[in-house]
């Protein structure tokens, strides 16, 4: 539904009706009787403009929260980067005043402030690397229409033996206290209890390794309604194994949080040091990773500048110690003029690109097949059957250009506060498929540009590890989709 939209009403005089500091000023001089007043407004305005900006997410209650990590998100646990206190974002959708169709008003009702859960366990809280999950719950936190709790076993309050349904009831009053339950990729360690009626599921599908259907029963366990894909050739695929009735399946491709990068308004004009020429980032199994496999070997004999970064593995010791590897990763990637990203074996669009295009750094590497030409316009591409030779001009040619370097880099910053922000690929399309699923538009919705070709099929361990010195290809093997907990 289309925004009402308002301008500032203009006096004959030609000034603006709209409030102007320098006159309540001046009745305060005239009449020093209104000064309490004065004051008291504008400590009110200084302590609305704090609480606005206060902590970026809430992690259950305040009043019993028992968790050492603190209030914020645990992407900020150790420090505060520049803008990283997260105000709800401007509301234009508005809808006052505007004629709606019959029935219409009861969907805008559900639709005016909609309460989300992110059911999670402590123990997954506590310890997954995968700090995207909790960058999406702190975008849907800035988000105007949604209310947002992270919350789930372990927790304060939560009753052991019970459902999470039962839980929720017992916890917050009522078993559809939340509209929306969102469970990260993965089955939960708690039982659900039956679905409400009013009670919406949702769920994020990760790879598919070129297996069509490897993630298909997760949402069938879930029985989820709104189900978010983050590649968009696999949403595709699965078409067959994921059926669409009173279904809103939709791509939400990897992504970034904005707010913890330190970048400015554009890096043309970066002045950061950026000692490091060149990095590789991330796990390097040839199977799933042949060319960054091929890169690695080509750093580590000499035959290209740079500094590799391995894969820290899934599973940290605490959220503090996930914190701070995810603040030292954002560092390094500051830190580097370079960054290699390539889209594995699957073509697909993985978080680093859009970690890398908001660092500032200029993206090299392979394209996905999402937003293929956008990349294209905003990196520079590297081909698999590319020679050695070819590669070390390209890396030097980058290196010795720095203006032609900072005038890439930042377009893919402009791109990326676009395209690539969890507020507008996971926020926004959360909310809109809700409003589509209470609408009856199921279906598969594709945001994005996408190229379809011929699948790669999958080939076995992705984070294989061979020799430093050789890098032999793994025999292909079928993956196995992991099954619902036994308690189920």
């Amino acid at each position: 539904m289309a925004p009402q939209m308002t301008s500032p009403k203009i006096s004959p005089s030609g000034h603006s009706s709209r409030f102007q500091p320098s006159l309540v000023l001046a009745g305060v001089r005239r009449r020093p009787a209104v000064t309490a007043i004065a004051l008291f407004v504008l400590g009110a305005l200084l302590w609305a403009l704090q609480a606005s900006h206060g902590p970026a997410a809430v992690v259950a209650d305040n009043d019993d929260h028992e968790l050492s990590v603190g209030l914020r998100s645990v992407a900020r646990v150790v420090t505060e980067l520049p803008g990283a206190r997260a105000a709800k974002r401007v509301d234009h959708l508005s809808t006052l005043g505007y004629p709606q169709r019959p029935g219409e008003a009861a969907l805008w009702d559900r639709l005016a402030s909609v309460k989300v859960l992110f059911a999670v366990s402590r123990q997954y809280y506590e310890a997954t690397m995968d700090g995207y999950f909790f960058e999406e719950f702190d975008a849907c936190q800035r988000h105007p229409r949604l209310d947002c709790t992270l919350w789930g076993s372990g927790f304060p309050k939560w009753k052991d033996g019970l459902t999470l349904s039962a839980n929720i009831e017992s916890r917050f009053g009522r078993a559809d206290h939340f509209q929306i339950l969102f469970f990260q990729a993965g089955y939960p360690p708690f039982e659900l209890g039956p679905p409400h009626p009013e009670v919406v599921r949702s769920t994020r599908l990760n790879e598919d390794w070129g297996s069509p259907g490897y993630n298909s029963p997760l949402a069938d366990y879930l029985n989820a309604s709104i189900i978010m894909n983050s590649f968009a050739q696999d949403l595709a695929e699965n078409a067959a194994t994921l059926r669409a009735p009173h279904r809103v399946h939709v791509h939400v491709p990897m992504s970034s949080d904005p707010t913890v990068y330190d970048v400015g308004v554009s890096p043309t004009e970066d002045r950061r040091e950026r000692p490091i020429d060149a990095l590789m980032v991330g796990a390097a199994g040839p199977t799933c990773y042949p060319m960054r496999a091929r890169l690695v070997k080509l750093i580590k004999t000499g035959k290209l500048p740079g500094t590799i970064r391995g894969h820290p593995t899934y599973v940290m010791k605490s959220a503090e110690a996930r914190a701070q590897q995810r603040l030292d990763y954002i560092k390094q990637l500051q830190s580097s003029k370079i960054v290699f990203v390539t889209a594995s074996h699957y073509r697909y669009r993985l978080q680093k690109f859009a970690e890398v295009a908001f660092s500032g750094a200029l993206m090299m590497g392979t394209l996905p097949q999402e937003h293929e030409e956008l990349f294209r316009d905003i990196m520079v591409e590297l081909r698999e059957d590319d020679s050695d030779e070819y590669i070390q001009g390209v890396v030097a040619w980058w290196l010795e250009h720095e203006k032609e370097r900072k005038q890439m880099a930042a377009r893919a910053l402009v791109a990326a506060r676009r395209f690539f922000s969890w507020d507008v690929t996971f926020a926004d399309r959360l909310y809109l498929a809700y409003g589509r699923l209470l609408r009856g538009e199921y279906g598969w919705w594709f945001p994005e540009p996408f190229t379809v070709r011929e699948p790669r099929r999958n080939t076995c361990d992705c984070n294989a590890r061979s020799s430093d010195a050789e890098y032999v290809l793994r025999p292909r093997c079928p993956h196995v989709p992991l099954p619902p907990p036994a308690s189920a």
